[in-house]
C-alpha cells in the first residue's frame, strides 16, 4: 500500500513538471495547429501598399480580402505561442502596415471604411497611375543617415502626391482625402522619422498639394500600441491556458491517487 502511495506522489510531480515546463517552452508547442510562421509569410506577401490599393478596388475585393485577412489574423492569434516574443514582435513590426490598412478598410461602420468601400470602383480605374506612383516609393525603407532620412521622406511625399492628385483629377477630392488618411497611416512608422516641419523641402517636386485647401493638413497617426497590445493579450492567455491545464492534471491525479482507496 505505501509503495502505491509513494507512486501515486511520484506520478502527481511528474505531471506537474511537464506541465510547467510546457507552457514555459514555446518550442514545446510547436508542432499544434496552423503554423504561425506561414500565416505570418502570408500576409507579409500582401504587406506592399501598391498591391493592397489594387486588391481591394471594388467592394467584392474588399471582401474579399477582408475575409483572407480574418482567417489570417485567426491562425496568429490562435497559434502565436509557437513563437517567442521577440519573434512576434518583429513580425508586427514587418507587418504594420497592412494591419494599419485592414483597421482602415474592413471594420464595418466606421467612416472611412464607408467612403473607401464608396470610393473603390473609382480606384480601379486608376490602377495605371497607382502602378507608376509606386516607382516613387523609397527604395530602401530604413535610414542609415541623414541624407537618406530625407531622401525616403521626400520620396514618400512625392508618392503621396501622385496617388492623391491621380485620385483627385479621376475620382474627386473627397476619394483624394480617403486615400491620403490611409498613406498616412500606413506609412506612418516611417514618417515619425522625419522632420516635424510642415514644408520638406524636396528638389525636384513635379507638383504640390495644390488640390488641397491652404488649411487642410494631416499629421502621421502613431501606431506603436501594436505590440504592446499582443504581449498583453499573450500573457492573459498563456495564464489561462495553464490554469486550465493545471486544473485538469490535479484532477486527474486525485483520481488516480484514489483508486488504491477503492479497492481496498
Amino acid at each position: 500500500m505505501k509503495n502505491i502511495l509513494i507512486l501515486c506522489w511520484l506520478f502527481i510531480f511528474t505531471c506537474f513538471d511537464l506541465n510547467f515546463a510546457f507552457w514555459t517552452n514555446p518550442s514545446s508547442r510547436r508542432d499544434e495547429g496552423q503554423d504561425v510562421r506561414k500565416c505570418y509569410a502570408d500576409i507579409e506577401k500582401e504587406n506592399e501598399i501598391t498591391h493592397l490599393l489594387l486588391e481591394t478596388s471594388s467592394p467584392e475585393d474588399i471582401h474579399v480580402f477582408c475575409r483572407r485577412m480574418s482567417k489570417l489574423k485567426k491562425c496568429i492569434a490562435e497559434n502565436e505561442h509557437q513563437m517567442s516574443v521577440a519573434e512576434n514582435t518583429e513580425c508586427l513590426q514587418k507587418t504594420r502596415g497592412i494591419t494599419v490598412f485592414n483597421l482602415n478598410v474592413c471594420p464595418p461602420g466606421s467612416n472611412i471604411t464607408e467612403k473607401y468601400k464608396e470610393n473603390s470602383l473609382c480606384f480601379g480605374r486608376i490602377e495605371k497611375q497607382i502602378i507608376s506612383c509606386a516607382s516613387k516609393l523609397p527604395q530602401v525603407p530604413y535610414s542609415r543617415t541623414q541624407t537618406d532620412l530625407k531622401r525616403n521622406c521626400c520620396a514618400l511625399k512625392h508618392h503621396r502626391i501622385c496617388i492623391t492628385e491621380a485620385t483627385y483629377h479621376s475620382c474627386g477630392k473627397e476619394a483624394a482625402e480617403i486615400l491620403e488618411q490611409i498613406l498616412l497611416r500606413y506609412f506612418g512608422s516611417q514618417l515619425e522619422k522625419c522632420p516635424k516641419s510642415r514644408i520638406l523641402s524636396c528638389s525636384s517636386l513635379e507638383s504640390d498639394d495644390h488640390w488641397l485647401n491652404d488649411d487642410h493638413h494631416h499629421e502621421p497617426e502613431v501606431w506603436n500600441s501594436e505590440a504592446e497590445e499582443w504581449r498583453r493579450k499573450r500573457k492573459h492567455k498563456s495564464i489561462g491556458n495553464s490554469i486550465k491545464a493545471t486544473g485538469v492534471m490535479v484532477f486527474l491525479s486525485l483520481i488516480f491517487v484514489s483508486i488504491p482507496f477503492v479497492f481496498v
